[in-house]
């Protein structure tokens, strides 16, 4: 046995030491996040936290701005909240039943996003309660895009610039899902557009910016839970 060890990990390919599975922004903002009110004896199961997001910057941050964080596999990928924030996964690290030969990934992305009529003025929080159904470290990789463009949370990249949100937009990073330039707007067809958050598309002689990953058939008519009304380019 002890030589089989030997032998297996003598051939194994180095270790993943990566601390994100996903692309770092640019810039960074100034958003404080903190965990607590884990229940304890018969009501700590399902694992019900309250995150508390603090907007620590100068500026009102905009309704529908999107929070993302990374969640280890060794919950599923069926987090969700009890708070209206629509939390799921958007990306599963592992969707299998089993755990037979390994996890598939490392980590589950989630997301949720604020009411689009109700800003988080400077200064105030905002309250997640979060349900997870098995132990994780972590949440981690904390991202929020504000007006269609993501940052990183400063307490996690010290080392980033701080964006200027004093503009309303920050500073375009197109490699990193920045703002839709003019001519880049998608033209929505019912039952065929499928459009990543924050892309811009036309609807109707009208322009809104996608949120909480629309299907093909959510047309935007209004500003909603997917859809952000904004002015064409």
């Amino acid at each position: 046995m002890t030589k089989a060890m030997f032998d297996k990990f003598k051939s194994a390919s180095p270790y993943g030491n990566k601390l994100a599975t996903g692309a770092t922004p640019l810039e960074a903002v100034d958003i404080g996040v903190s965990i607590d009110g884990f229940k304890v004896g018969d009501q700590n199961y399902p694992i019900n936290p309250t995150l508390t997001f603090t907007n620590q910057t100068a500026v009102d941050l905009p309704g529908g701005t999107e929070f993302q964080f990374d969640i280890p596999v060794s919950a599923p990928d069926n987090a969700k909240d009890q708070s209206g924030g629509g939390l799921s996964v958007i990306a599963s690290g592992h969707t299998r039943a089993d755990n037979i030969g390994g996890l598939d990934g490392t980590m589950h992305r989630v997301a949720f996003s604020l009411p689009t009529w109700k800003a988080l003025p400077a200064g105030a929080s905002y309250e997640l309660d979060m349900v997870y159904y098995l132990p994780i470290s972590g949440p981690a990789n904390y991202t929020v895009r504000i007006n269609g463009v993501e940052y990183a949370f400063k307490s996690e990249q010290p080392d980033l610039p701080l964006a200027d949100l004093s503009s309303g937009t920050g500073e375009d990073n197109p490699a990193d899902g920045g703002e839709t330039q003019p001519g880049t707007v998608i033209q929505w067809q019912p039952g065929v557009s499928q459009v990543a958050n924050g892309t811009t598309v036309l609807y109707n002689n009208k322009c809104f910016i996608a949120q909480n990953n629309p299907g093909v058939w959510e047309s935007p008519t209004q500003s909603n839970w997917f859809w952000t009304e904004v002015t064409c380019p």
